[in-house]
């Protein structure tokens, strides 16, 4: 029973047992070869180890599993994003959105990865975009507002903090 599994698992985790625990995910990944969710567990428990190369190897198996999926991209692009490889974060984030736009955090996590690896027009463009799809997130709106700041477009700037105002 792949979810028995997977409450082990989260019991080991809080134990403070990740390889228990990556052991327990691993079993519930072989009784559901097309779920990247326990695959990505494993990575989590990778990282509590410090692991972050053998995190990787997971979450790219996770997005092998289910390339259709948007949740593995996210993951992985969010996780490189948070080690500090902004350029290397930009291709799954952007896969992550095509699957699944309707997710604001990927939208966000996207435009800092490209604003961190040199892209600020790539990084507006990204909050453009979720904004047209997500019109009234005050939090997509501030990001943009930010980005214009960044870019020394001032008015542009104001012009989205009055928006943020009115919504």
């Amino acid at each position: 029973d792949a979810k028995a599994w997977i409450r082990l698992a989260k019991a080991e985790t809080i134990c403070g047992r990740p390889a228990r625990a990556r052991e327990a995910f691993e079993r519930a990944a072989a009784i559901r070869p097309g779920d990247p969710r326990p695959v990505v567990e494993v990575g989590f428990t990778h990282e509590l180890e410090r692991s972050y190369d053998q995190a990787l190897q997971s979450y790219q198996r996770a997005v092998e599993r289910a390339p259709d999926e948007a949740y593995p991209h996210r993951v992985m692009g969010t996780r490189l994003l948070r080690w500090g490889q902004a350029a290397a974060a930009v291709p799954p984030l952007e896969r992550a959105v095509a699957l699944g736009p309707e997710h604001i955090e990927t939208w966000k996590a996207l435009a800092i990865a490209r604003h961190e690896s040199g892209d600020p027009e790539g990084a507006a463009d990204a909050y453009l975009s979720a904004l047209e799809r997500h019109p009234e997130s005050v939090e997509l709106h501030l990001g943009l507002a930010a980005s214009q700041v960044n870019a020394h477009l001032f008015l542009d700037a104001l012009e989205t903090y009055g928006v943020v105002s009115r919504l």
